[in-house]
């Protein structure tokens, strides 16, 4: 992997966690009203709570600098065509990870059908599906779990715990016990790309592919074979992991 400490980072792990507190406590008393509201709701949550303490606290450390503060930079090709394949192919890995925790320890029929519930509405409005469950997501977690906490996290305590502590959070930040474990597994890839690449683009591109085929191509899992499929999407993401975090001598100090 890459020098993975960037000298860009500007915020200590404890100020990290202090936004990530004030982001998790607004959730519960403007978030969840707001996404009550339907997709607007959904949307305006994203920005209000998600986005705009990350940002703010960024703009306050590092006045004129929140791109850099926040690594916002786009990544090079090789670092890009490692997320695209990495993000065309979790989903489907996850999705099994996903399976056999159903197995084990089944979601209640309530939850599961309140998940359909929520995105049945949005069937005939993809765009609209895309942008709320999607890129939305993808934009808002990366820069408070990724660009804010794993990267605080490294600086202080060391690449290891960066990318443990902050998959564990964003396991729990999704609110369901049923969900942790393919949400944890998907976190340590997109903490370990994010220190490797110093950027948070990729992984909100990886985020994103993963959300959005989860979201369309779902619905038509049961139609593949997995013993095909299965092998396929796990060499894609071992090949993407490889693409962006085998070392080059450029990055060496």
């Amino acid at each position: 992997m890459r020098r993975p400490v960037d000298p860009a980072v500007r915020i200590g792990s404890a100020e990290a966690m202090l936004v990530f507190a004030i982001v998790f406590v607004a959730f519960f008393f403007i978030g969840a009203p707001l996404q009550m509201l339907g997709v607007g709701g959904i949307l305006a949550a994203q920005v209000v709570v998600f986005t705009l303490p990350v940002v703010a606290y960024a703009a306050y450390k590092a006045p004129g600098k929140i791109r850099e503060t926040l690594a916002i930079r786009w990544p090079g090709k090789r670092d890009f065509l490692g997320a695209v394949l990495i993000g065309l192919s979790v989903w489907y890995v996850n999705l099994g990870v996903g399976e056999l925790q159903q197995r084990i320890a089944p979601m209640p029929k309530e939850l599961e059908q309140g998940l359909e519930q929520m995105l049945s509405p949005l069937v005939n409005q993809p765009l609209v599906a895309l942008l709320a469950f999607a890129i939305g997501p993808a934009i808002v977690e990366e820069l408070l779990c990724r660009a804010l906490l794993a990267r605080s996290f490294a600086r202080d305590l060391g690449v290891a715990a960066a990318i443990v502590l902050s998959a564990a959070i964003f396991g729990i930040l999704h609110l369901s016990l049923y969900r942790f474990v393919p949400q944890f597994l998907l976190g340590l890839s997109l903490a370990a790309i994010t220190l490797a690449t110093r950027s948070v683009i990729p992984s909100m591109i990886i985020h994103a592919l993963h959300n959005a085929l989860l979201l369309f191509a779902g619905p038509l899992v049961e139609s593949l074979d997995w013993r095909i499929v299965g092998p396929i999407a796990l060499v894609l993401v071992i090949v993407g992991h490889v693409v962006v975090l085998t070392p080059r001598r450029e990055w060496s100090s």
